[in-house]
């Protein structure tokens, strides 16, 4: 065709096992206070799990250029899989004759198994012979990377508790074996009961059907030249996402080959709404499932796709460069992004699942507000604080640099966001589903904390010693000295929320963390 042709293609293959063990020291009993007529006592069973999986891939990809055009198309396959390997555990040491030792041989096939086509497809055009104006877009489609951990839910040495009530006798909030309430059992993890032995099945299954996340993206882009070393640009980006992971409970026997068809799921029919609780004026309520259903899947859970599920993101981001030239340099970004959830009610081997969340309980959470057409939300992980790193739309970064007579470099960064979402919520019981952090607000962007904005100054000198060379800099961090919160408590009905000295006001709770207050530092680097 006259073009230009650069063909790539290749292969991988890799094999992972893994041994996780999570340990309970001392009596291995564990205390959960929620309130001061709801305390737990948790009987757990150390996890000592081996497993491990396969991961095979494939990829041929072209890339084609003729004069002002570039054509960019390929696709990728994919093979994961995941299997249980022999591993054994003691029991507890407190009640043996509950869960005691368990020696599993381990899976004798892989649990899970996916193989997945990924294609995708770009262009870029430069729009006129100077080449200053250029559009772009592509599809793709990607698969998600598989968790070995997931094949899991179906190994018996997993972490497994019985939970009953606690009455703690000496009041030291520590659980001894006579306090626990052997005769009021609330709920159970990761063990039959009624078999606390058994090793040739397990009370949570994987669905043999399960897949792999996916997601379809479009980004179209345009890029032009205003002058020589200048440039502005804008991309917008859509994505969707399906497929994702759903973990609701078992009403009952899978058969010899789980599937979402073979199995009772219990949908939002099977949940009984409780009555609603009101603390320091914010109000909820939980639903709790079907105790008899729960008893007859032993508590377990089935993992497999999301049915009637789905998110949307929605995202332009505009770009104004200056390279480095006549002594000058900058760049700002803006962006906007909306990333929305969305339901529907769908049929799925007999069963119609709508509206619940990735658990099956359709108890609004912060963690699953069930808001079609509301925002995604996703806690910040590590810090374990209210941060949610979702729902923030709209976000500022400018930065630049000049070079001043006499060596001296002066720049300067900028920094603006939407405050991020405060989802009020209120710990309530929802029967064997446990304690829930129920959404006490209509949605989890209903309330926001506020908009940050920050300003960081540096000017730099350097002076040259010979063949070495000495950086003199004075910086500012936080030139305004703002100290926006940036987290805070909330559980409503948690004495916590409604703590003056930690700074709670009238619908706030403590604060939990906010922008470190202005510093201004000096510094010398040597370099040789």
């Amino acid at each position: 065709m006259g073009g230009n042709n650069e063909l790539k293609f290749g292969f991988g293959y890799r094999t992972v096992t893994i041994n996780s063990v999570t340990s309970y020291n001392g009596n291995q009993l564990a205390g959960v206070i929620n309130g001061p007529d709801d305390k737990i006592a948790q009987v757990y069973r150390d996890g000592v799990v081996n497993y491990g999986g396969k991961y095979a891939s494939a990829y041929i990809g072209d890339v084609f250029t003729k004069n002002r055009f570039s054509l960019n198309f390929g696709a990728r396959f994919d093979r994961q899989t995941a299997k249980n390997l022999p591993s054994e555990v003691a029991g507890n040491r407190s009640f043996p004759n509950l869960l005691p030792d368990l020696n599993y041989a381990g899976s004798s096939e892989n649990i899970i198994k996916w193989n997945d086509v990924s294609p995708r497809v770009g262009f870029s055009y430069a729009l006129n012979e100077s080449r200053k104006t250029v559009l772009r877009a592509s599809y793709a489609r990607y698969a998600s990377q598989l968790s070995y951990g997931d094949v899991t839910d179906e190994n018996p040495v997993g972490v497994s508790l019985l939970a009953y009530s606690w009455n703690d006798l000496n009041g030291d909030r520590f659980v001894q074996p006579n306090e626990v309430n052997l005769n009021d059992f609330l709920y159970n993890v990761n063990v039959d009961p009624a078999h606390p032995a058994a090793v040739g099945t397990t009370v949570s299954k994987i669905d043999r059907d399960y897949k792999a996340k996916h997601d379809s993206e479009v980004i179209v882009g345009l890029d032009h030249e205003l002058a020589q070393n200048f440039a502005v640009g804008a991309a917008y980006t859509w994505r969707k996402g399906m497929d994702w992971s759903y973990r609701p409970r078992i009403g009952g026997d899978c058969g010899s080959t789980p599937t979402f068809g073979s199995c009772h799921i219990l949908g939002p029919s099977d949940y009984t709404k409780n009555a609603p609780v009101t603390a320091n004026g914010f109000t909820a309520f939980t639903y709790s499932p079907n105790a008899a259903l729960v008893t007859a899947g032993n508590g377990g859970r089935l993992r497999t796709n999301r049915p009637g599920y789905d998110t949307t993101f929605s995202g332009l981001e505009l770009t104004l460069t200056k390279r480095l030239s006549n002594k000058w340099m900058g760049r700002v970004a803006f962006s906007y992004n909306d990333w929305t959830e969305s339901f529907s009610e769908t049929p799925v081997g007999g069963n119609t699942v709508t509206g619940g969340a990735a658990a099956g309980n359709p108890t609004r959470t912060d963690r699953d507000p069930l808001v079609d057409g509301g925002q995604v939300a996703v806690l910040s992980g590590g810090s374990g604080k209210a941060s949610f790193y979702t729902s923030i739309k709209w976000q500022l970064f400018a930065t630049g640099l000049v070079q001043l007579p006499g060596d001296f470099d002066f720049s300067a960064s900028a920094f603006g966001r939407q405050g991020g979402p405060y989802p009020i919520t209120l710990r309530l019981p929802a029967g064997r589903d446990g304690t829930l952090q129920t959404m006490a607000v209509p949605e989890v962007d209903t309330d926001r904390l506020g908009t940050l904005w920050n300003l960081d100054l540096r000017l730099a000198k350097n002076v040259r010693l010979g063949g070495a060379s000495v950086t003199l800099s004075a910086e500012a961090v936080n030139v305004f000295n703002n100290d926006l919160v940036l987290s805070r408590f909330r559980f409503a009905n948690s004495s916590s929320f409604t703590s003056t000295i930690a700074g709670a006001e009238p619908g706030l709770g403590r604060v939990e963390e906010i922008v470190s207050p202005r510093i201004v530092r000096f510094g010398a680097r040597f370099s040789f």
